[in-house]
């Protein structure tokens, strides 16, 4: 049934009245080596994003599929490698971390504030 709905012009529709009420669409196709779906998906798509794991696909494998792609006019906006190798010794965790410039350009105003008017009273001394 799935593939017979992405090989119809049924999802074709499906996109282009999804696109009326939304500005991103997304759609999670089987990978494009085994089966022909995900590349007639794509090509009813604006864009296209790769999801590639390190550990599973070569060069060779990666570039045939981009041919492929290039074939059926699938404009490819990017790839996305997982399972990437990490050496213990260059990576130790990782995390976020939130800056609030607004708060630091305030804090130095401040500060400047403060030197300019210790400068002035020191000034009024003289």
């Amino acid at each position: 049934f799935a593939s017979e709905f992405i090989q119809s012009n049924a999802l074709k529709e499906f996109i282009e009245e999804r696109k009326k009420e939304y500005d991103l669409i997304l759609l999670d196709c089987p990978p494009v080596g085994l089966v022909t779906d995900g590349i007639v998906a794509a090509s009813y798509c604006d864009g296209t994003i790769l999801v590639c794991a390190s550990n599973r696909n070569d060069r060779k494998e990666l570039l045939r599929v981009k041919d492929q792609l290039e074939q059926t006019q699938v404009n490819v906006i990017g790839i996305v490698m997982t399972m990437m190798p990490v050496q213990r010794k260059y990576y130790n965790s990782y995390g976020y971390r939130y800056s609030d410039t607004q708060k630091k350009i305030t804090q130095k105003k401040k500060k400047n504030s403060i030197i300019s008017s210790i400068t002035k009273k020191s000034d009024k001394k003289k």
